[in-house]
């Protein structure tokens, strides 16, 4: 990422952080140790933007903007971002599909108020959960991926505004973007970076 911000002539830009993926030797809640990880890195990430009531943007380290992002602007009223993600459960349904992949996920400071102490909830193991939002099999001593989390709290706060804008992927193709309408919107961005493997413990049910 350091690269591509460079390559856009965004190389030191103050509002962009990098930040290392913690990394769990225990599962703790969740169905492997690298889940874990990767909730708690988002985890982190999100509760420094609110602590600074800052929007925020989650960018995995392998993220690639694509080439038409230039064209591109959230809407002002947007709390929740997908700016790039794997799979839908539904296509055309988005809104209330379970996204998998999420890699470029962007946040109000609105929904960082709600989200942020949801989250921490999910850590809780007395935490208890709406039989309307989760599905009829879940474990309710598993705890959801982070992907599964955001769809979680989107179904629990429907009157936050969600987005879904083809901001970035993973593609090896290169993107020749040098006026990006998004971030001159995003007070914050935040990269989860591992050198490790990628920050990727996805979804596999919600």
């Amino acid at each position: 990422m350091e690269r591509e911000f460079a390559r856009l002539g965004m190389s030191g830009d103050a509002r962009i952080g990098f930040y290392t993926a913690t990394k769990e030797t225990r599962p703790g809640l969740f169905h492997r140790p690298g889940a874990h990880g990767c909730f708690r890195s988002h985890l982190a990430v999100l509760s420094e933007a609110w602590a600074a009531r800052s929007s925020v943007l989650v960018l995995e380290d392998d993220c690639r903007f694509r080439p038409e992002a230039r064209w591109l602007a959230p809407s002002p009223e947007t709390d929740i971002l997908y700016g790039g993600y794997a799979q839908a459960s539904d296509a055309d349904d988005l809104l209330s599909a379970d996204i998998q992949g999420s890699h470029c996920m962007g946040f109000s400071v609105a929904a960082l108020e709600k989200l942020v102490p949801f989250l921490n909830s999910l850590l809780q193991r007395s935490t208890k959960f709406d039989s309307r939002i989760v599905r009829s099999d879940f474990d309710p001593a598993i705890r959801p991926p982070i992907d599964g989390a955001y769809v979680w709290f989107r179904r629990y706060h429907p009157e936050l505004v969600t987005e879904f804008l083809p901001l970035a992927d993973y593609r090896d193709s290169a993107s020749d973007v040098a006026d990006l309408k998004w971030f001159d919107r995003t007070p914050g961005v935040r990269v989860l970076a591992n050198s490790a493997r990628r920050l990727r413990e996805r979804l596999t049910s919600v």
